[in-house]
């Protein structure tokens, strides 16, 4: 027995030992021929035969030094039980290539970059297994992109049909939702990817047959306007179509100021507690397409020509191309119209750029156009009305609404409306969306074409992301047949029901029918004459989902208005009105809903947020104002765990009605104070929980902490509130706020998150499509139709100051602050990573906690209305 024993002794020692031979004999370099593409692999274990900790986040390369690789993965092998989650025994690349030949390839891990040369071997049962693995790692890292995947999206599902691969299953358990019309074009990231995939899994049959007649149309009974005493509504109202989405300004003043503030959160109010990582330039590419240069007017006119303006539409595609147009009422004949001319005439010198003299019902029209749609503007002057739309089929509107036919103030529900919202002195910004403005986005030729239009969107970024993958691989690119003759797209793509294809022209994609991307032929514009049999059972889906969440649809109508405040900063006041509104679409909770009170709540300073729901009492919550420890660790905040078991909330009542469903029981001091006997239960699962509370004549209030109630108590009283509501909150300010330190700690990571996604995107461009230097922003701008901007408002750079530790160079945002660590112990780009975060930049001073200084809402049900105001108070100039 003692020869089999020595033997099995040996083999474990060979085996424990094994690992720790030298790196350079460990070092694995290995690559197998194959058509279209061979397949290689570079696996590095750690240097000196010990564990080494690196980020997750640190990017890693691998070049061919003849420019043969394509389409690279990295792994990294983890140490298994380890505690650090970083640590890892080796590291490495798969990657595919070109050629039979020896194969020369760096990779680099951020830290050093080693030299390989593989011995391309034919072997087609090692090249399927290698291929596998690379597959695998591939959409691995694919799915594990943080923030739109757009570039691996797409490879991914290119590469399995080149390469006879099975295609990545759909990130979100479903694929685009093609029977399905609600959500087309609100710009949610999981729906373009999805049907960018749809649309390269193309199995290449003939299109469906547009042979359908026109489905009926999802229409909710008619509006019923109950009697009132109609007031005055302005002239510029008379000359808007019935529609028409309308958002009045009142003055020139009113206008400037609402554009800035867009222009300074994105072009969109969301972008407040948003994180904004891209710029469509909503505003710079309209102006630029109606030709209507807002700095230009107001330097030349300022309110001097303008009484009135609004901006009109029949929707709010703003970001792939709306149905759109500006409105002005002349203040002085000839000012106006001189000024807009003089714009025309100098746009009109650029070349490509057209003028059209149109003739509509005996108004004369003026029609600039250029390719793509980049410039289509349409300018009518008619009774001291100026028009400028990019909408021929507004236009036409606008021309008809001064032969009194279609016009928005000879609707009865807005004239109810208006009579709810009266100008007065205040002169607030009106908003306006009529039940024809919503019959019409719910009609089934708007609906298909907006689903129509999300293909053709598609269909725009695949080809130029097929074109850059194909200059990448140096193949042809010039045409939409060359890029799917070579598998760069599927065979018979872009061929639609519509009769509508993908174009290149002069190196950008267009689309046959629409236009270029962001500038897409109005919806307005576009006549759907006929339907596929799927678009017709798509409609009829929704429209039975549509009727069934909305038993009607009704108008909305709101008003803001700035006033000053004593303490010197500004506060906007939007009240939201639904009239005339049907109970119904409130559904079982109609039912619980008691008059609206002036009952209203108050607390002190130690409250930093109070919600307040009348029902048959006054119950509130609410979050306590307090400091909460908190820290970083591998880059994410992580509050301590005490606040996470016991976070600063409350919940009480003003009134009895609720006080039974709340049972804590404990002895009661003579103020009231109580506590559950498990409050003190050192066990957390026992600990969590609102364990203390306070009874005191009309009150009760229970906490999870006991000394908040303490505090919190005293301080609650109830008042007669201003208006009557049946729902408030407040928040106070937050940037003042003993929890700003925490909020801005979150603020900070979301907004590192996203420029570090942003980087990453760029590294992409650069590692898959081989796009050199800067080129890959452009690339990006291409392909999105956007910029890819810093939230932090750094620069994405490649070009790091004193590199010297490897030849690569991913992309970074010269925002992210390194920690103060030895340059020679910590890489660079090491040094960037977010696990290394343990601190907010002291410079990191978040939009959201400096302009927004308190935030105050009311709602309340009242006859056939449904009231909101909100109450923002802000720094008089946004920072």
């Amino acid at each position: 027995m003692g020869f089999p024993l020595r033997f099995v002794a040996a083999v474990l020692a060979a085996v424990v030992w094994a690992p720790l031979t030298t790196a350079e004999d460990a070092i694995e370099a290995r690559g197998f021929s194959g058509n279209p593409f061979g397949i290689g692999m570079v696996r590095v274990p750690v240097r000196g035969n010990r564990p080494e900790s690196q980020p997750s986040d640190v990017t890693w390369m691998v070049e061919g030094t003849d420019g043969r690789v394509f389409y690279p993965c990295y792994f990294r092998e983890s140490i298994p039980g380890s505690t650090d989650p970083n640590a890892l025994s080796a590291r490495g690349a798969y990657f595919l290539f070109k050629g039979d030949t020896p194969l020369k390839v760096k990779f680099s891990d951020g830290r050093k970059t080693t030299d390989h040369e593989l011995t391309v071997v034919h072997d087609a049962k090692g090249k399927d297994a290698l291929l596998a693995r690379w597959w695998s790692q591939y959409q691995r890292s694919a799915s594990g992109m943080a923030n739109m995947p757009i570039v691996e999206n797409y490879t991914t599902h290119m590469l399995a049909r080149r390469l006879g691969l099975t295609p990545p299953a759909p990130r979100s358990g479903t694929s685009w939702p093609q029977d399905e019309m609600l959500g087309s074009f609100l710009g949610f990231e999981e729906m373009r990817l999805a049907m960018q995939a749809d649309r390269m899994l193309d199995n290449g049959d003939a299109p469906e047959p547009a042979d359908q007649p026109l489905p009926a149309a999802a229409l909710p009974p008619a509006i019923e306007v109950p009697e009132f005493v109609a007031g005055e509504v302005e002239p510029l109202a008379s000359r808007v179509p019935e529609a028409c989405f309308y958002l009045r300004f009142g003055s020139y003043g009113n206008y400037r100021w609402f554009r800035d503030t867009m222009n300074e959160w994105g072009g969109n109010l969301r972008e407040i507690v948003a994180v904004r990582s891209v710029d469509y330039d909503i505003a710079g590419r309209l102006e630029r397409q109606l030709v209507l240069k807002d700095s230009e007017l107001g330097k030349l006119l300022g309110g001097a020509a303008i009484s009135d303006m609004a901006v009109i539409g029949t929707d709010t595609f703003v970001r792939e191309g709306a149905s759109i147009g500006v409105l002005f009422q002349e203040k002085q004949p000839g000012i106006l119209a001189a000024a807009i001319k003089a714009q025309r005439l100098a746009v009109k010198q650029q070349a490509g750029v057209t003028e059209q003299a149109l003739d509509m019902e005996g108004v004369p029209v003026s029609v600039l156009t250029s390719p793509g749609n980049v410039i289509r503007s349409y300018y009518v002057a008619d009774g001291g009305f100026h028009f400028v739309t990019n909408s021929s089929t507004l236009a036409r509107r606008f021309v008809a609404t001064g032969k009194g036919v279609g016009r928005l103030s000879d609707l009865r529900e807005f004239q109810y409306a208006r009579t709810k919202h009266s100008t007065g002195k205040e002169n607030p910004i009106l908003a306006y969306l009529s039940d024809p403005f919503i019959r019409q986005l719910v009609s089934p030729a708007y609906r298909v074409e907006m689903t129509r239009r999300m293909k053709a969107e598609a269909d725009v970024e695949l080809v130029a992301l097929a074109r850059l993958a194909a200059m990448g691989e140096a193949a042809a690119h010039g045409s939409v047949d060359e890029l799917v003759a070579g598998g760069f797209l599927p065979a018979k793509f872009g061929k639609r029901a519509d009769e509508t294809i993908p174009l290149l022209v002069d190196g950008k994609t267009v689309d046959s029918l629409r236009g270029a991307r962001r500038t897409f032929l109005p919806v307005a514009d576009v006549h759907v004459e006929a339907f596929t049999k799927s678009e017709v059972e798509a409609y009829q889906r929704f429209s039975q989902s549509y009727q069934a969440l909305y038993r009607r649809m009704d108008p909305i109508s709101m008003s803001l208005t700035r006033q000053a405040t004593r303490e010197g900063r500004e506060r906007i006041v939007l009240d939201v009105s639904i009239t005339p509104f049907t109970r119904q679409n409130l559904g079982a909770l109609a039912g619980f809903l008691p008059p609206a009170s002036r009952q209203e709540i108050t607390a002190g300073p130690e409250v930093l947020a109070l919600l307040q729901v009348g029902s048959k009492s006054q119950v509130f919550a609410g979050v306590f104002d307090c400091e909460i420890e908190h820290r970083f660790e591998n880059g994410r905040g992580v509050a301590d765990r005490a606040t996470e078991e016991r976070p600063p909330l409350f919940l009480g009542e003003y009134g009895n009605a609720y006080r039974d469903l709340l049972d804590l029981k404990g002895e009661k001091s003579a103020d009231g104070y109580f506590s559950s006997p498990d409050a003190l239960n050192p066990e957390p699962a026992r600990r969590f929980g609102l364990d203390y509370g306070r009874e005191w004549k009309e009150w009760w209030a229970a906490s999870f902490r006991e000394q908040a109630l303490k505090e919190l108590t005293p301080g609650l009283s109830i008042s007669e509130g201003e208006r009557p509501a049946q729902l408030r909150l407040k928040i106070g300010d937050l940037g003042q706020s003993k929890l700003a330190t925490l909020l801005r700690a979150g603020l900070y990571q979301l907004e590192r998150e996203a420029s570090r996604a942003n980087a990453r995107s760029l590294n992409s461009y650069t590692t898959q499509f081989k796009v050199e230097e800067a080129g890959a922003l452009s690339a990006a701008a291409e392909v999105l139709g956007a910029n890819l901007v810093c939230p932090l408002g750094g620069e994405y750079r490649r070009d790091p100051p004193d590199y010297q530790f490897s030849t690569h160079q991913p992309w970074y945002s010269t925002a992210w602050p390194a920690p103060k660590e030895p340059w020679k112990e910590t890489p660079f780009f090491e040094r960037l990573s977010l696990s290394h975060l343990h601190e907010v930049p002291a410079s990191y001073d978040p939009k959201l906690l400096k302009w927004v200084k308190g935030l105050a809402v009311e709602v309340r049900f009242e006859d056939q209305t449904m009231f909101s105001r909100v109450e923002l108070e802000v720094q008089p100039a946004i920072p």
